[in-house]
C-alpha cells in the first residue's frame, strides 16, 4: 500500500496516456471492456476504464485483487466455471462479466499495485501473442506511472526549489532590510553620540539647539526642522533655531500657546505626536510633521519639530532617535542655564567684593583724612604752647597772635571731630537701614510748623551765602516719623545749600492729596545747579560725590543721598531726581497709608 501511495495517483482525473494504453489493450484482445485497476486496502480504483461506467469497486469483490498475487497474467476463460468468481455480483448482474485477463502492474520496487485487464461478456480464449501484448502494455503502464511519479517529484522538487528560492529571496530581503536597519541604527547611534558630545561641551543654548537641528535634518533628510523654548509664565513658545529648504523662515517667531491648545497640551504632558496637515500652507504646502517635547525630570523646556513631505511616515526608530536627541538637549540646556546662573552669581559676588573693597578703601580714606588734620592741629598746638625764645615784653606782644592761632587749631579739631562723628553715625545708620533695624517712631506732624523748625538751622547759612529759600506747604497734618522725615529733608537741604551758588534759589514745595490707591504726600526740592547726565545715575551710590560741583568747598561723607534713598524706601515711598536747564529737582512721594501705620524696622 505504501508503494502505491508513493505514486500519488489515487482519485486523480483521467489522463490520455493511460486511456491510450487501455484502448490499445481492448483492441489487441478484441474485448469490449479494458481498464487500469489500482488495488488499495479496501477498494480497487480505476485510473482508466473503457466500456465501464463505475470508477471503483470493493476490494473483496475484485478479481484484480487475485491477479496481483501471481507473477503471470491471470486468464479466466469462463468465469461461470471458476469457483472463485462465479457468484461475483459483476458476474451475476451488470456488467455480466464472463471472461477476464489481467496482467499485474509490478513497480520497480517489485510490488504489484494493480492490473491492466480486459473483460468480455462471453467466454473466450486469448492467443499467446495477445497475452504477451497485455504483459507489454502492463509494463508500459508501470513506465507511465514511473514517468508520472518522476514528473510529480520533479514538479514538487521544482516547487520546493521555487519555495526555497522565494524563501532565500525573502530571507535576503529581510537580511538586507535588517542590514539597512542595523546600519541606520549605527548611523543614528553615531549621530546621537556626536550630538551628545557637542551639546554637552556647549554652554550656549542657541548653539545646543542649532547642533541638534542640523544633525537631525541632515541624517533624517527632513525638509525642515526647528527647535523652540518655552516661557511658561508668559505662555509663549519662541523658535530659537530653524533648518529649512523652503523660502519661509520661522526663526525668532513667538507663538502663543493659547492659540493652539491641542498641540501644546500634549507637548506639556511630555507626549510626542505626528500628523499630516489637512490644509496646505502657503510656504510648504501639505506636510507631515513630528513634534517632540524637550523635557527632563523637572519639566518641559521646549519642543523639536521635524517636517517632511505629506506622504512621509516617521518610523519608530526615527521617533526614538528624536526623543533621545530631545533628552540630550534638555540635559544640555539645564546645564547651560545652571552655568549661566552660577556665572551670574560669581559676577554678583565679584561685584559685591569690588564694592566691599571700594567701600573699605573709601571708608579708610574718609576716616584717615580727618585724623590727619586732627594730628596736625594737635602738633601745631603743642608747638605753639612751647612758645619761642625772647624777652617777656616780646612774648607779651605776640600773645594775641598765639590766641588766634590756637583758636584756629581748635576750630580745625572741632570741625574734623564733627566730620568724623558724622561719618561714623552715617555708616551706622546705613548699616541699620540695610539690616531693616532702623526704628520709626510715628507722631502727628503739623507740616507748616514742622517745616519752620526743620529749616531753621539752614537759614543762617543761606543768608551768609546770599541764597534764596522759597517754601510752599499746605496747612495740614500727617502722621510720620519726625526724626526720619527730618533726616531726609536735612540731607537734601544740606546738599542744596552745598551745591547752589551765591544768589541761587532753593525751592521746597509740599503737597498732600489723593492718590491711587492711597493719599500721597509729595516733597519737591529744587536748586539752581545741574548734575551732568553721566553722573546722574550714580548719585545714590555710597561715597559718590559729583566732581567739581561744590562751589563752597564744604566737603562731605558721600553717604547723604544713600541714606535719603534708604529712609524713603523704609517708608515705602519713592524718590526721583531730574536735572537739566540749570536745575536739579528731587521728588519724594510717601503714600498716606504707610504714614498711618506704626512700623519699626
Amino acid at each position: 500500500m505504501d508503494n502505491l501511495h508513493q505514486y500519488d495517483i489515487l482519485d486523480t482525473p483521467s489522463e490520455a496516456a493511460f486511456d491510450d494504453l487501455s484502448h490499445l489493450a481492448a483492441q489487441i484482445c478484441g474485448a469490449p471492456i479494458a481498464m487500469i485497476s489500482l488495488v488499495d486496502s479496501t477498494r480497487q480504483w480505476f485510473k482508466s476504464k473503457i466500456g465501464l461506467d463505475v470508477s471503483e469497486t470493493p476490494r473483496d469483490l475484485s478479481i484484480c485483487a487475485h491477479a496481483i498475487l501471481q507473477a503471470d497474467v491471470l486468464v479466466v476463460e469462463d468465469i461461470q466455471q471458476d469457483h472463485r468468481f462465479f457468484d461475483n455480483p459483476s458476474v451475476t448482474s451488470a456488467p455480466n462479466i464472463q471472461f477476464y485477463a489481467g496482467a499485474p502492474l509490478v513497480t520497480v520496487e517489485g510490488y504489484a499495485i494493480g492490473t491492466l485487464c480486459v473483460l468480455d461478456q462471453v467466454p473466450r480464449q486469448l492467443q499467446p501473442a495477445q497475452v504477451e501484448a497485455i504483459q507489454a502494455l502492463a509494463r508500459q503502464v508501470v513506465t507511465q506511472l514511473e514517468l508520472r511519479r518522476n514528473l510529480t517529484d520533479f514538479k514538487r522538487a521544482l516547487e520546493q526549489r521555487h519555495q526555497v528560492e522565494q524563501a532565500l529571496r525573502e530571507s535576503e530581503d529581510r537580511y538586507r532590510q535588517q542590514a539597512i536597519q542595523l546600519q541606520q541604527a549605527l548611523d543614528f547611534e553615531a549621530m546621537l553620540k556626536r550630538i551628545t558630545d557637542k551639546v554637552r561641551d556647549s554652554l550656549d543654548k542657541n548653539q545646543i539647539l542649532q547642533t541638534a537641528i542640523e544633525e537631525l535634518a541632515l541624517v533624517l533628510g527632513m525638509n525642515s526642522c526647528n527647535a523652540a523654548l518655552y516661557e511658561l509664565k508668559q505662555g509663549t513658545s519662541t523658535i530659537c533655531y530653524e533648518y529649512t529648504t523652503a523660502l519661509s523662515v520661522s526663526q525668532g517667531r513667538v507663538a502663543q500657546m493659547a492659540d493652539s491648545p491641542e498641540i501644546y497640551r500634549q507637548l506639556l504632558q511630555g507626549q510626542y505626536f505626528q500628523f499630516c496637515s489637512i490644509l496646505p500652507s502657503s510656504a510648504r504646502g501639505q506636510t507631515a510633521s513630528l513634534a517632540c517635547p524637550i523635557l527632563d525630570d523637572q519639566g518641559v523646556l521646549g519642543d523639536l519639530w521635524l517636517i517632511n513631505h505629506q506622504d512621509y511616515v516617521f518610523k519608530p526608530l526615527e521617533i526614538r532617535l528624536v526623543q533621545q536627541v530631545a533628552n540630550q538637549c534638555a540635559i544640555a540646556i539645564r546645564q547651560a542655564r545652571l552655568y549661566q546662573a552660577s556665572q551670574a552669581q560669581v559676577e554678583e559676588l565679584e561685584k559685591l567684593n569690588r564694592l566691599k573693597d571700594d567701600f573699605l578703601s573709601t571708608v579708610s580714606h574718609e576716616l584717615r583724612t580727618p585724623m590727619s588734620n586732627i594730628k596736625l592741629a594737635i602738633h601745631m598746638l603743642k608747638l605753639d604752647m612751647l612758645g619761642s625764645p625772647g624777652s617777656k615784653q616780646e612774648r607779651n606782644s605776640r600773645q594775641p597772635t598765639h590766641v588766634a592761632r590756637r583758636q584756629h587749631y581748635l576750630n580745625i579739631l572741632q570741625a574734623e571731630c564733627a566730620r568724623e562723628t558724622e561719618l561714623i553715625n552715617n555708616l551706622l545708620d546705613l548699616q541699620r537701614l540695610e539690616a531693616a533695624a532702623y526704628p520709626i517712631s510715628l507722631a502727628l506732624i503739623h507740616l507748616d510748623d514742622w517745616l519752620v523748625a526743620t529749616l531753621e538751622p539752614f537759614q543762617l547759612r543761606i543768608s551768609e551765602r546770599q541764597q534764596v529759600l522759597e517754601v510752599e506747604s499746605p496747612t495740614t497734618s500727617i502722621i510720620s516719623g519726625p526724626e526720619n522725615l527730618g533726616r531726609i529733608l536735612a540731607e537734601l537741604m544740606n546738599n542744596a545749600c552745598k551745591y547752589t551758588p551765591a544768589g541761587g534759589k532753593i525751592a521746597l514745595r509740599v503737597t498732600h492729596g489723593p492718590g491711587s490707591p492711597r493719599a500721597v504726600t509729595t516733597f519737591i526740592l529744587s536748586n539752581e545747579t545741574e548734575i551732568p547726565p553721566a553722573e546722574l545715575p550714580r548719585i545714590f551710590e555710597k561715597f559718590y560725590r559729583v566732581p567739581t560741583a561744590d562751589p563752597w568747598k564744604q566737603g562731605g561723607t558721600g553717604l547723604g543721598l544713600t541714606l535719603v534713598k534708604k529712609l524713603v524706601e523704609q517708608l515705602q515711598g519713592s524718590i526721583q531726581v531730574t536735572s537739566g536747564r540749570g536745575k536739579t529737582i528731587f521728588t519724594i512721594q510717601l503714600p498716606q497709608q504707610v504714614l498711618e501705620e506704626d512700623c519699626a524696622g
